[in-house]
């Protein structure tokens, strides 16, 4: 029997969860160590179940009554920085100079917050700062 480790940006547990229900006996988040991929591919192999970390975490959460914040509340403290500079308008470059880090940080920032709260359009973003301003004061 072939085992299968499915490999994927998407952490979320819906996922997870609809690939464990097609037969798949690992889960490993695109961005895994290398380490951690030997670790599930030897998982399959001996017939065992493996999840990275971050993923049964987010799994196993609910279950303990632990869930994770959602929306606004999700975001660290740098993200609600940045999404407040993007409300009042600034561009990457200028965020970053105000918050003494790269572009590059900021993009990734910006990406990171776009998919958490399940932004398509970066124009999102600023309509999303606007909605919630009070919340970034």
């Amino acid at each position: 029997r072939t085992h299968v480790v499915m490999m994927s940006m998407h952490d979320d547990p819906v996922h997870v969860r609809d690939a464990l229900d097609r037969g798949a006996v690992g889960f490993v988040v695109k961005d895994a160590a290398p380490l951690e991929l030997e670790l599930a591919l030897r998982a399959a192999a001996a017939g065992q179940v493996f999840l990275s970390p971050q993923i049964s975490s987010k799994m196993i959460a609910p279950m303990l009554g632990r869930e994770k914040p959602v929306g606004i509340a999700a975001l660290s403290p740098r993200q609600r920085e940045i999404l407040r500079e993007i409300g009042r308008g600034q561009s990457n470059k200028e965020i970053a100079a105000d918050l003494g880090i790269s572009v590059k940080t900021v993009e990734t920032h910006r990406a990171r917050m776009m998919e958490s709260l399940g932004c398509r359009r970066a124009n999102d973003l600023v309509l999303l700062a606007a909605k919630h301003h009070n919340e970034l004061v």
